[in-house]
């Protein structure tokens, strides 16, 4: 038994072909003229069907695409008198602009509060002996422009020392001696003027030969236990 096309496009594909074969000889067939006939101008309405169909379809389209267009420059048209009318009412001083236009007064900006505290720090070490810090830093959803200060200090040092900045929420220190056994590191975000609160102290020390062994014996993050180490490939 023949198997009919699924997809509709190839069906009627496969009726256009047969159904003049079949309307030529139908009694070869074991059709009647009339059943062959019917078949042809069956095939013929369904495809005109399908042909306004996709002329409806495309037709929607546009309008959809017009309609887009309309209300784009519409809710342009709208904002700038939105614009408009709030300068106004500011140069005017007049609260009874608002009441007017039946729009809400101009609000205050909320305002944007410090920046968050880096914390849940993970480190890496390469085989160069560069140690990458990454972190996270919880910042108020309306800010941005937020950077990360980074400070270290070595063994024997008595001080923290500034050794870079980083827009991202992580940084690579590549300025270490390979032989120093022991770094601790605090991080801060900033944003302007505005600074958030200092990071615990991460201290990270090292295996036996210092950085350049290419081994982190401990990572500790303020008081904690010792933890998230990795090493980098």
């Amino acid at each position: 038994m023949a198997t009919l096309p699924e997809k509709r496009e190839d069906f009627l594909t496969w009726c256009q072909a047969h159904a003049p074969v079949w309307e030529q000889s139908p009694s070869k067939i074991g059709l009647t003229p009339s059943q062959a006939t019917a078949f042809t101008a069956a095939t013929a309405t369904a495809l005109t069907a399908l042909l306004n169909q996709e002329k409806a379809k495309q037709a929607a389209l546009s309008a959809t695409d017009t309609a887009q267009d309309r209300i784009g420059e519409l809710r342009s048209t709208a904002g700038e008198f939105l614009r408009t009318i709030r300068a106004y009412a500011a140069a005017t001083g007049s609260e009874q602009v608002f009441v007017d236009a039946q729009i809400p007064p101009t609000s205050a900006p909320t305002p944007v509060g410090p920046p968050g505290t880096p914390e849940n720090f993970k480190i890496e070490l390469n085989n160069q002996g560069a140690v990458t810090l990454k972190f996270k830093c919880t910042n108020p959803s309306n800010a941005s422009g937020t950077s990360y200060i980074v400070r270290r200090k070595l063994a024997g040092q008595a001080a923290f020392s500034f050794v870079g900045v980083t827009g991202k929420k992580s940084f690579t220190d590549t300025t270490i001696s390979g032989t120093v056994t022991q770094i601790e590191y605090t991080v801060q975000a900033q944003r302007s003027d505005v600074s958030g609160p200092v990071s615990q102290t991460v201290t990270v020390r090292f295996g036996g030969g210092g950085a350049g062994s290419g081994q982190i014996v401990s990572v500790t993050e303020g008081a904690g236990e010792p933890s998230n180490i990795k090493l980098a490939a």
